[in-house]
């Protein structure tokens, strides 16, 4: 049923926005509504360990702008 799916779809959506939520006030340590590289990295690395710190650098910087949602 395409409405079922629409529904499904925003669902999903929605769960990704609070986990992503979740994610992002857990590495702001400071409460301050903005995360630093170091903190990202930091709490990145702690997830997957075989990131190399430029891999982490580098999706940092593709995330910035939405470092303050």
């Amino acid at each position: 049923n395409p409405l079922d799916d629409v529904l499904n779809q925003m669902i999903a959506e929605r769960t990704r926005k609070i986990n992503m939520r979740s994610v992002f006030n857990e590495m702001d340590e400071e409460g301050t509504g903005k995360i630093s590289a170091e903190q990202f990295i930091a709490k990145y690395y702690l997830v997957s360990k075989e990131l190399l710190l430029s891999l982490c650098n580098m999706i940092y910087k593709s995330l910035h702008p939405f470092s303050s949602i």
